[in-house]
């Protein structure tokens, strides 16, 4: 007899730890299953981040610093970086879109894309993105080559 794998009765999502189904939240398991070798392994395997960028990331600072984000902030944020949000690659995936084309530029629009689109409006606007960053790295009074280095490399 296979076992019901659908949600209970007002249960909005479950969580299982390997065949056994949590019945309670239980902290440690979720934040080792969420931030844990595992998931790590998984984006390197799937291309969603090189190795090396993996082990540059100061995960310790990583809390704290969306924890400072407002929730929408940090919904878009897990989204985005995650590639689960309506660019055209997904929604095509989703089967909401026929085509992935993006509306500025008709190249495949995926996540990256929308950052790197190269239609001169999207350029236009990143500029002004970059420009208003600046001001603020300035205004903070950030090291210079901290947010020179920023900027160099956003500016790919």
């Amino acid at each position: 007899m296979d076992r019901y794998q659908g949600t209970l009765f007002r249960e909005g999502w479950k969580i299982w730890n390997g065949q056994h189904k949590l019945t309670n939240l239980d902290k440690h398991y979720l934040h080792e299953a969420i931030h844990g070798p595992r998931v790590k392994d998984w984006w390197i395997r799937h291309g969603r981040i090189q190795p090396e960028a993996m082990q540059q990331i100061d995960w310790a600072l990583v809390g704290p610093a969306m924890r400072r984000m407002t929730f929408p902030r940090r919904k878009w944020l897990t989204k985005h970086v995650s590639a689960n949000c309506g660019v055209g690659e997904t929604l095509v995936q989703w089967g909401v879109l026929i085509d992935a084309d993006c509306p500025r530029c008709g190249e495949s629009e995926s996540t990256e894309h929308v950052i790197r689109c190269p239609s001169p409006s999207a350029k236009e606007q990143w500029k002004k993105s970059l420009t208003k960053l600046e001001k603020w790295m300035k205004k903070l009074t950030a090291l210079p080559q901290m947010w020179s280095a920023i900027l160099v490399n956003l500016e790919r």
